[in-house]
């Protein structure tokens, strides 16, 4: 069974998203071993009391949760919510192995009151994490969108009326807190709804991840549970001794991430192969045309499959960038009739039946005319737009700028644009594109995300592809290596002919 994510989000891909929805789990197997194995050999002990899991404790905590959360659904006052937050920061605190809350009535800053609830240091005595609450008057509202208070006013036998902050939480954490001279490196956030980890390090890029706790403890996955015990607990944010388990996770995501662009530079050599061979393949059975002739220029030919080829990557990276507004993705007739994610979802389907695709051409034809929507745009004229006279017609047009750059011109592509490509070699083109090659020990392919991949990575494929260059074999050649060069597609190529 694969570790279940739900109700932890993944906000900005704090890590990228493959990684975490495909490679995480089998980073985080150690900790969990060794976790089932300390709980084991303690409870083994006859005289101890049993020693459970970290994620065990969890699960002991829902039920406090639940408890909380449905009387803070039935309360009315605001001033009743805080002192709830208070008492389940307090037990979670201690569940995920940070010790009792230890009161600190201090502020961090001259300027500006900061509510720091508890707070791990440094051996040298800086800060390293530091507790928030937080709580908003709308209920709507995020996390990060409520304001941190002094939970420490609830410490008395006569609780007084708790300081509120003036910024809302995310403010407060980008101006204030990060902007410290000491500032610490990990931030928890706790709410009545769910919980923030916020990593000084990602957080210029508003990356973070986000805990709902109302459906993590109404679910109760145990495999949820060992995810948020990795993720949150302090031997994996603040270890006595060493690098924290979230960085080393963090590497293994930066690792994965170049692998898959590297991955890409293999899968776009061999589908310039593909589609070179499927575009000659083409013109001598359906055009008819005599190769020797009229010859074809196997330079072009290579570039146009290059052109092709990013003209596809393009697609699939603006697919993957909703916050880019360019692919019209949430407009239904587009991602289910145009997009090259669907594309991706129907060779999903068929992967495994690529003989009974047979030799039709409805991939190359949606392909195609996506390409000819996105240069031209849609609507492409006022009377297009016009012919949508009813409401529920309009709902399902949608909206393509006019992209006029050569990558999307057919009048550089003319070969291949003028060719009609087989569904068998265009399914091996689009699984190329979409399964990375290998993940983890175990081997497995994952289906790769485009939206973790940045522009800088799309460059590097990019360019390992500048120098390729085709050419059209007039008879059977072997590829040949000196016997003790490794060999990588992506270097130089030598042949011999078979005579």
């Amino acid at each position: 069974m694969a570790m279940d994510l739900t109700g932890i989000e993944n906000i900005n891909e704090y890590y990228t998203n493959h990684y975490f929805s495909t490679i995480f789990e089998e980073n985080a197997a150690e900790t969990l071993s060794n976790w089932r194995a300390r709980a084991a050999d303690a409870t083994a002990t006859p005289n101890d009391p049993p020693t459970k899991t970290p994620w065990s404790l969890l699960r002991d905590f829902g039920r406090l949760y639940t408890i909380i959360h449905d009387r803070y659904l039935r309360t009315r006052s605001d001033t009743q919510v805080q002192p709830m937050i208070k008492d389940l920061a307090d037990s979670l605190l201690e569940t995920l192995g940070y010790g009792n809350h230890i009161p600190m009535h201090e502020s961090a800053s001259d300027e500006h009151y900061i509510p720091v609830y508890h707070e791990i240091q440094k051996a040298n005595g800086a800060p390293l994490l530091w507790v928030l609450l937080g709580h908003s008057n709308n209920s709507e509202s995020g996390l990060l969108q409520g304001y941190a208070f002094d939970g420490s006013a609830f410490d008395c036998d006569i609780p007084r009326i708790p300081q509120i902050t003036e910024m809302e939480n995310e403010e407060l954490v980008t101006k204030i807190l990060f902007a410290l001279n000491e500032p610490p490196r990990w931030l928890l956030i706790v709410g009545i709804n769910s919980i923030a980890l916020i990593d000084r390090n990602k957080w210029n890029e508003k990356r973070y991840l986000q805990f709902d706790l109302d459906e993590i403890f109404s679910r109760r996955e145990e495999s949820t549970l060992q995810a948020m015990s990795v993720l949150l607990h302090r031997e994996s944010l603040c270890p006595d001794e060493g690098t924290s388990l979230l960085d080393k996770l963090d590497d293994n995501s930066h690792r994965h991430a170049s692998g898959v662009s590297q991955d890409l530079k293999y899968a776009l050599r061999e589908s310039i192969e593909l589609l070179g061979n499927e575009v000659l393949y083409d013109m001598k059975h359906r055009q008819g045309r005599d190769m020797e002739a009229d010859p074809i220029d196997a330079g072009q030919l290579t570039l146009e499959c290059l052109r092709s080829m990013y003209r596809v990557l393009f697609v699939l990276f603006i697919e993957a960038r909703p916050e880019l507004g360019y692919a019209p993705m949430k407009a239904p007739v587009y991602a289910t009739s145009y997009s090259l994610e669907h594309l991706r979802d129907v060779a999903d389907g068929v992967r495994d039946e690529i003989v009974e695709v047979g030799d039709g051409y409805y991939l190359h034809e949606t392909i195609q005319k996506l390409f000819t929507l996105i240069y031209n745009g849609y609507p492409c004229d006022e009377d297009t737009l016009n012919e949508a006279h009813t409401i529920e017609s309009k709902r399902d047009m949608f909206i393509i700028e006019p992209l006029k750059a050569h990558i999307f011109d057919p009048m550089f592509s003319e070969m291949v644009s003028s060719a009609k490509l087989r569904n068998t070699i265009m399914l091996k083109i689009i699984d190329l594109l979409s399964i990375s090659r290998s993940s983890g020990r175990r081997g497995r392919r994952g289906r790769i995300s485009y939206s973790t991949l940045g522009v800088n990575q799309l460059g590097a494929v990019y360019e390992a592809l500048l120098s390729y260059r085709g050419f059209i074999a007039s008879e059977t050649l072997f590829e040949v290596k000196r016997k003790q060069d490794s060999f990588d597609e992506l270097n130089v190529g030598y042949f011999v002919p078979e005579r």
